[in-house]
Parts: structure tokens; C-alpha cells; sequence
């Protein structure tokens, strides 16, 4: 799917895609040649907006966003409380 197989709010609101691959080399059983295997899959990022709204869409309450200088992890961390 890409972005314009989606609705103008739902396109708004549509992750930034990014391709990616990865190389693996793996030895052979005679020790003597090496193979490569490639594996390409497509990652995203959301936005704090985006995701905020996922989990309030979701049913999710009490939304809040933990800041490193808070937790001492190295990215936000986000809270909520499931649905009832």
C-alpha cells in the first residue's frame, strides 16, 4: 500500500517508509568460501503524534510520554492504561 492508495486523513497520518538490507555472511561447511544472503524488509518510524493518536484510537487512556532525562533510557518511552 502505498501512500496514495490511502485516504487524504489516513495519508496524513501514513508512516515515512524506509528500505532497507542487510548482508549475512555465512561461512560454508568446508570452511574454504563464504556465502551471502541478503534480506530486504521496509521499516518505519512514527511520529509521537501518530502514535498518540493509535493508542487513543485504540481505546488506550491515561497517554504519556517519559522523557530520557526522566528515565535515563536514551528515547522517549511511552505509558498508557489498556481499555476497560
Amino acid at each position: 500500500m502505498t501512500g496514495s492508495d490511502l485516504s487524504p486523513r489516513a495519508a496524513a497520518r501514513a508512516p515515512t517508509r524506509q528500505p532497507t538490507a542487510a548482508e549475512t555472511p555465512t561461512k560454508n561447511g568446508n570452511n574454504d568460501s563464504w556465502d551471502v544472503r541478503v534480506r530486504r524488509t521496509t521499516y518505519w518510524a512514527l511520529t509521537r503524534t501518530q502514535l498518540t493518536q493509535f493508542a487513543t484510537d485504540a481505546g488506550f487512556t491515561a497517554v504519556h510520554w517519559h522523557e530520557p532525562t526522566e528515565t535515563e533510557y536514551y528515547q522517549p518511552i511511552l505509558t498508557t492504561k489498556r481499555p476497560t
